[in-house]
C-alpha cells in the first residue's frame, strides 16, 4: 500500500468497507483458518478467523455482520457489543 497511513477511529464508510472486504475475503480466500498478529500502540492484537466458533464460546455470542451488500449509510460494524459485555468462554 502506498497510501498515507490514516489514524483515528474508522468512519462509518471505512467500517462498511472493512466489513465488505472481510466478507469477501472469507467468502473467496479463507480456507480453514487465518491467524494474524497486528502491532498497535497498546500492544499486539491477535486475530483468529475460522469457520467454527472459538472453543467454549457459544455461536449466539458472536455479532453477525450484515452481508457485503448492506445499504450505504447503515454501518456494518458495531461500535461495541450490544450488551456492553465481552464474550466469556463457557464451561
Amino acid at each position: 500500500m502506498n497510501e498515507e497511513r490514516v489514524t483515528g477511529r474508522l468512519s462509518e464508510k471505512e467500517a462498511d468497507t472493512l466489513a465488505a472486504l472481510l466478507h469477501r475475503y472469507c467468502e473467496y480466500n479463507l480456507d480453514q483458518f487465518e491467524l494474524w498478529k497486528l502491532r498497535t500502540a497498546y500492544g499486539p492484537v491477535y486475530v483468529t478467523i475460522t469457520r467454527e466458533p472459538a472453543p467454549g464460546v457459544a455461536p449466539q455470542t458472536y455479532i453477525e455482520l450484515p452481508a457485503s451488500d448492506t445499504p450505504a449509510g447503515s454501518s456494518a460494524l458495531p461500535s461495541s457489543h450490544p450488551s456492553g459485555k465481552r464474550a466469556k468462554p463457557q464451561g
